[in-house]
């Protein structure tokens, strides 16, 4: 089991795909660090120029700007924010959610099982999917974040400013925010990490009924297109409080639209990981691929 796991691992992380979800994320990332960064640079050659050197100004202005709300994920209306939170279930699908797709079509599969063992073989393959999926979703993110880290400050956001952070009460982990921040953006991405390794094994699962590879690595997306549409259906009264239910939003560890709720994130993941489970590790399993 352990020699079938590392191999599956190394498939998963070692090839092109995988690199290339990476870099398209990166990408994405460092024009989000791009586009904050300037701005806040724009806005201290402002207050230069004006020579605005009131100390209460001064004092809202390093409060109100922050690595916290200036970070790609902390921030929700920069055009590469907007971006990465919505074709994050593509960038989890394309490193390996394809893969056993592809190796049942080649015959690989016939061959791996008579050595492996089928249980040995789908459960190693459903970890490397995992794991690679929630890698392509935290590793840009926390590059951002590093990036950000160097030239804006790491001031813990005051809660007299939560207007220009985004995080109110109520929020998820809101008053961890407020006084543990470093904390808050690490449970996110932990978060961030478990739930898109699950999504990405939707891919996994796809491939049961599904032999193109190109049409499996979709499937996430559609997945959440089709959650975001609903909501038209669910938030129908502009004057009601609803929690978000869209993936679009609730990954986000910024408030985008609703608040996010523990109990839709946890019920939506564990729901997703028992179908994709049954599927991969049962009724796949039962299948004749002889």
């Amino acid at each position: 089991m352990k020699n079938i796991l590392k191999m599956e691992l190394n498939k998963g992380i070692k090839n092109k795909f995988f690199v290339l979800s990476i870099a398209i994320g990166v990408f994405i990332a460092v024009w989000g660090f791009l586009y904050n960064y300037y701005s806040y640079t724009d806005q201290i050659e402002l207050m230069e120029s004006l020579k605005l050197k009131d100390p209460s100004f001064l004092k809202d202005f390093v409060a109100e700007r922050t690595v916290f709300n200036s970070w790609i994920g902390g921030e929700a209306f920069s055009l590469a924010s907007v971006i990465y939170f919505f074709v994050f279930p593509i960038l989890i699908a394309i490193p390996y959610g394809w893969s056993y797709a592809e190796e049942k079509n080649s015959g690989y599969v016939k061959n791996i099982v008579v050595k492996t063992g089928k249980k040995n073989y789908f459960f190693a393959k459903y970890i490397s999917v995992f794991i690679t999926g929630g890698l392509a979703m935290v590793l840009p993110l926390i590059l951002n974040f590093l990036m950000i880290m160097l030239f804006i400050p790491s001031i813990t956001p005051l809660p007299e400013y939560l207007t220009s952070y985004g995080v109110v009460g109520g929020d998820i982990m809101a008053k961890l925010y407020y006084t543990k921040p470093f904390l808050y953006v690490f449970l996110y991405l932990c978060v961030d990490f478990l739930y898109c390794g699950i999504l990405a094994c939707i891919s996994l699962a796809a491939t049961s009924f599904i032999k193109q590879k190109w049409a499996v690595v979709i499937i996430p997306f559609f997945y959440c297109l089709a959650i975001e549409f609903s909501t038209k259906f669910v938030y129908t009264n502009l004057e009601t409080s609803y929690k978000e239910i869209s993936p679009f939003y609730f990954l986000k560890p910024v408030t985008g639209r609703y608040q996010g709720s523990w109990i839709i994130i946890l019920v939506s993941g564990f729901l997703i990981l028992t179908a994709t489970l049954g599927i991969t590790m049962v009724l796949e399993r039962k299948r004749e691929i002889y």
